[in-house]
């Protein structure tokens, strides 16, 4: 009896040791002192006596030091006996995500919703994965599903509304706006992506009217600035309003993004702030070297203030680069640089050039003509070009049709008593 009695009371003695050391090892965990939980466990799992629960313990101490490789190791050790334990393979899972290894935690968390399909955790973390994998068809699937268990869920509203916008279904997204009494009209990511979602479809009005229902509860959110700027840039053309929102924009973000600076240097230039527009694009044309409308509007810019030489330079560096629609304008004007340095020759090739890319440009057979007088006083070639002109010409209050058809009249007379 003596000799039972004695046993009973080792193997108490063993359980509340077991009992004081786990509740020690949770102790640390939760005062944050993780180092000394990881000591404690760590002598556990040497003399392979620990449980489930503290290998979860342990490489949440881990997780907590930011050491995600013995988290994962751990977690991996713990499931070696307990494969299908739910809380280590979600855990092995969250591990690997943190550490970028999308493929791996995606299998985990296939094999959770395996073991309880009704899980919406890890639904969720299922289509999270889906979306950092580009798969947004599949992700859209999951977040479609919850969305419609719970329509009021922002959280899934916001989910499925991005993997709409990356599958560029941007008119689904406004019906979702328009329709959803639960849509936050607070949220400003949610709203700037039926904004951009609206510009994406053509329906500038009610992108802008949208942008700015957001910048009136945030002035300062700089995507709406930026899609408001650049609507009125590119779509517009209203360069008076896009102007104001670039200034801001790059007052907001110190001038640092180059393709927004230079957005706003071309408004300046057609706002007529053209020192500042000529400097700011010349600087550019070194930073984004791919770019023709960079050197391109730098040359007009110098050419309104008169600095030729530095025109000349920007134009030519301009009709270097392929720009198909806008390869006539640019020899224009590249020609216009040449006359104005009286390089008469180079400036008529160049009008040829012009001719060849946009044979509707009226306006260069007038430049032709008045070169040709210029150049070598060839009269009869510039009076061919007038004549061309005027007959091509679409606007009658055009000054330089007035002076065209003064110039045919007087050629043709001092051509008649010349005998020519």
């Amino acid at each position: 009896m003596t000799k039972l009695i004695l046993i009973v009371a080792i193997f108490i003695s063993s359980f509340l040791t077991v009992l004081q050391a786990q509740t020690k090892a949770e102790k640390y965990f939760y005062q944050g002192e993780y180092t000394t939980c990881i000591e404690l466990l760590e002598n556990k799992l040497l003399k392979d006596n620990i449980s489930v629960a503290e290998f979860k313990l342990l490489a949440s101490s881990y997780e907590k030091q930011y050491d995600y490789k013995k988290a994962i190791y751990t977690y991996e050790k713990g499931l070696e006996n307990n494969t299908e334990h739910e809380l280590l393979i979600e855990g092995l899972a969250d591990a690997q995500l943190s550490l970028g290894y999308k493929k791996e935690s995606l299998e985990g968390y296939l094999h959770l919703l395996e073991i309880d399909s009704t899980n919406l955790n890890v639904k969720g973390k299922v289509a999270g994965v889906l979306m950092d994998l580009n798969r947004y068809a599949k992700a859209k699937l999951i977040y479609l599903d919850l969305y419609t268990a719970d329509s009021t869920n922002v959280f899934f509203m916001r989910r499925l509304m991005q993997s709409e916008y990356k599958l560029q279904n941007y008119y689904k997204l406004t019906q979702m706006k328009e329709e959803n009494p639960y849509f936050p009209s607070e949220n400003k990511e949610m709203n700037m992506m039926v904004a951009d979602s609206y510009f994406k479809l053509n329906q500038n009005p009610e992108a802008l009217f949208l942008l700015e229902s957001i910048l009136n509860n945030d002035s300062l959110y700089i995507p709406a600035i930026s899609k408001t700027g650049y609507i009125y840039f590119a779509s517009y053309r209203a360069y008076e309003s896009a102007v104001v929102y670039y200034r801001k924009l790059n007052e907001l973000e110190q001038f640092s993004d180059p393709f927004h600076l230079k957005n706003l240097a071309i408004c300046e230039y057609f706002t007529g702030n053209q020192h500042f527009s000529a400097t700011i694009l010349d600087s550019l044309s070194r930073v984004i070297e791919n770019d023709p409308f960079i050197p391109f509007y730098a040359g007009l810019s110098y050419k309104k203030i008169g600095n030729v030489d530095k025109a000349l330079e920007m134009l030519e560096k301009a009709s270097s680069m392929v720009i198909p629609a806008y390869t006539g304008d640019v020899y224009h004007h590249l020609g216009r640089a040449y006359a104005a340095k009286r390089m008469f020759r180079k400036a008529l090739s160049t009008y040829q050039k012009v001719r060849e890319y946009d044979p509707k440009n009226y306006q260069v057979l007038y430049d032709i003509a008045v070169t040709y007088e210029e150049y070598n006083l060839n009269r009869t070639m510039a009076l061919g070009f007038y004549q061309q002109f005027v007959k091509e010409c679409s606007n009658e209050r055009s000054s330089d049709l007035k002076y065209a058809e003064s110039r045919i009249k007087m050629i043709k007379e001092e051509l008649f008593f010349e005998g020519d």
